[in-house]
């Protein structure tokens, strides 16, 4: 009996065993691909760093580049999904072996074309040095030449190896506007991982124990100068070392201004090369159609504004009016109508004349004078029009002309400050 058994025991194992063997898959079958370089998958991997207030993970829009990112992809009809890592340096390693789709925003290099494709500019940045005041007042930098110019506020043409003799805190795999390698030349360097280490390193006057730095040459000389972007320093100083902000100032040094950030794909995988073709068409539709431009102003606004007094300005060229829109009309029937005909792109006049009505949108002068009421209301126009997208507006009234107490909203791509 136990022999019929074993016997019957192996018979199957061999059947089974066969039929694996033999099965075939039918060839009009998908066989799953898990690779994020899969261009039919629905959602896409993206992925970036923590870098304020452009890249925020803990802001409501994630920062302001995240958002430029997340708008063009919702036009382009594809869903992502946005991953925070703790480094640059981790994001794009990541992404060179094909762990991302893409990731953003980085500088452009040789080295870095060798492995990418690059988008066209998103976003331009302005860099600074940074410095600890107490430089200052050493006594034995009183009469040196390169402290002299700090004090006096020259240092637009100072060139990067003018700081040869002090400590430059530098961050792992920044680019500097293509000036890293003159600030690796210098003869003191700190390389710290992220920015946030460099600034507390500057701020405390000293190397920290606790922060792991590559390549440094300074000894325990204190870090000096620390390179930021102007707008990621302020926001990291003020979030995080409010109590010490006063200790901390900034010059500018020139050709590190205007340095272009891109969204980056692997060239390992040839769709992700009609994967950014299409990311930069959208972005030059985004661009020219004004929704880019008011993502910045939104930002700009809320994070600078000490009145509310603004002066309304054309943005488009020639253009001597601003377009005003009234979304409370008293009536009725022409707040239904209103609100069926708003399209809000900037200069959608020039391509809409059917849609103009006086009743709920107002032609103003240009650089009409005007108080903020309710800065940043978000509104999503109906409609669908692939120009109806969502666009910032603030409710302001009228100070002058003749629309002088209308109280309507204005897209804050025209709002500026007087």
């Amino acid at each position: 009996m136990k022999k019929l058994l074993l016997f019957l025991l192996i018979v199957t194992v061999i059947f089974l065993i066969n039929s694996c063997i033999t099965r075939k898959i039918p060839v009009n079958s998908v066989i799953p691909q898990e690779s994020p370089g899969n261009w039919d998958k629905k959602t896409l991997k993206i992925v970036t760093v923590e870098w304020p207030p452009y890249t925020e993970e803990n802001s409501p829009q994630k920062g302001i580049i995240t958002e430029m990112i997340s708008a063009i992809f919702k036009n382009m009809g594809r869903k992502i999904e946005i991953e925070f890592v703790p480094t640059f340096d981790f994001a794009y390693k990541q992404t060179e072996r094909n762990k991302y789709d893409g990731a953003f925003p980085f500088e452009e290099n040789k080295d870095r074309r060798k492995k990418m494709h690059f988008s066209q500019k998103i976003f331009e940045y302005n860099s600074s040095f940074f410095y600890n005041n107490s430089i200052l007042d050493n006594k034995s930098s009183k009469k040196n030449e390169l402290i002299d110019k700090i004090r006096k506020g020259e240092t637009e043409n100072l060139e990067i190896n003018e700081l040869n003799d002090y400590c430059v805190g530098l961050v792992k795999f920044y680019n500097y506007g293509g000036k890293r390698e003159d600030l690796d030349k210098l003869d003191k360097t700190r390389v710290f991982p992220t920015e946030f280490s460099g600034f507390q390193s500057l701020v405390e006057e000293k190397k920290l124990q606790d922060v792991k730095t590559e390549n440094d040459s300074c000894n325990n000389d204190k870090t000096v100068f620390f390179p930021s972007e102007e707008e990621v320093g302020d926001t990291i100083l003020n979030n995080y070392f409010s109590g010490k902000v006063d200790k901390i100032s900034k010059f500018k040094i020139k050709n590190m201004n205007k340095i272009p950030v891109h969204f980056i794909t692997p060239k390992e995988n040839s769709n992700d090369e009609k994967l950014i073709e299409d990311f930069n068409s959208y972005l030059k539709e985004l661009k020219e159609n004004g929704i880019l431009e008011s993502i910045k102003r939104r930002y700009e606004l809320q994070n600078s504004h000490t009145s509310n007094f603004v002066i309304l300005k054309s943005v488009l060229p020639n253009y001597p009016l601003v377009i005003g829109y009234d979304f409370e009309p008293t009536n009725t029937e022409i707040s239904k109508k209103c609100q069926s005909n708003f399209n809000l792109r900037p200069g959608f006049l020039e391509e809409k004349q059917d849609i103009y009505d006086e009743s709920c949108s107002f032609l103003i002068p240009n650089n009409t004078k005007a108080f903020v009421l309710e800065w940043d209301t978000g509104f999503e126009p109906p409609g669908n029009s692939k120009n109806n997208k969502q666009i910032d507006a603030s409710k302001v009234r009228i100070l002058q002309g003749p629309r002088k107490d209308k109280i309507i909203y204005v897209p804050n791509v025209y709002i500026s400050f007087e």
